[in-house]
């Protein structure tokens, strides 16, 4: 999304300058930051705040300006063919909480989901209505691309897009004193959990492209132990590929 965002700011059809309303009627759960805003931010505000802290509310503003049409047509076009994204955060959570696919349930819908509340039967977070699912050969493929500058036009594009993904706040798994461009992601839904990683890391001249995933249910083990291992494993695997990298050109 951010690239077909930034695509459309090169374009000149939109501009991170612009501001983008932030109210119940967009708001979702997840990641902090606009939960409890009401008014409007800059769309570099709502950019930053999707990447950095993989906020629900901000992916759903930036979405819904530059139109998920869009962003489906740049990845059939850049070939990442089975990727698959919901109509909005908020369309995904009212279809796995058990709303017919299309309905919006709204904020007081998410809240009282939230709380368990909502009384509804609920459906998989991989579904084939409305999903968030990404392999991680795809992954690799698009961040090769994108840092690469392959879908921008101007080098200015391609420093914004890096200076937006390297806020992540997964970026906490690189080795200290790497560069790096990535974004986390992760859900916990009805005894199903899932854990990403994805980007690049620069080790000296070289650069190191990554996807990173775990999913598993409760029968695998708790959500703290998952997430626990999940994060140290990540940590551990970078760390020891950076040092492979490292003496290989030593």
């Amino acid at each position: 999304m951010l690239t077909a965002y930034l695509q459309d700011v090169e374009a000149g059809l939109l501009s991170e300058s612009e501001q983008i309303d932030i109210n119940d009627g967009i708001r979702s759960v997840g990641g902090g930051v606009f939960e409890f805003l009401t008014g409007t931010a800059a769309a570099r505000t709502v950019l930053e705040a999707m990447i950095a802290y993989s906020n629900n509310t901000a992916t759903d503003a930036a979405m819904s300006r530059v139109g998920v049409d869009k962003v489906r047509a740049f990845l059939s076009k850049s070939g990442v063919t089975r990727v698959r994204i919901p109509d909005s955060t908020r369309r995904f959570f009212s279809y796995v909480a058990g709303y017919p696919a299309g309905v919006d349930m709204g904020w007081a819908g998410l809240k009282a989901m939230n709380a368990g509340q909502n009384g509804m039967q609920k459906r998989p977070a991989i579904n084939d209505q409305q999903s968030m699912v990404c392999p991680a050969s795809d992954f690799v493929s698009y961040y090769k691309r994108a840092l690469a500058g392959a879908f921008f036009q101007k080098k200015e594009t391609l420093r914004e897009f890096k200076r937006i993904q390297a806020m992540a706040d997964a970026i906490a798994a690189v080795p200290a004193d790497t560069p790096a461009y990535l974004k986390g992601g992760s859900i916990s839904w009805d005894g199903f959990y899932c854990m990403a990683t994805a980007g690049q890391m620069i080790v000296g001249d070289t650069r190191v492209t990554f996807c990173l995933n775990l999913n598993w249910h409760d029968s695998d083990g708790s959500e703290a132990m998952g997430v626990s291992a999940y994060k140290q494993a990540v940590a551990d695997i970078l760390s020891q590929i950076r040092q492979q990298v490292l003496n290989t050109k030593g």
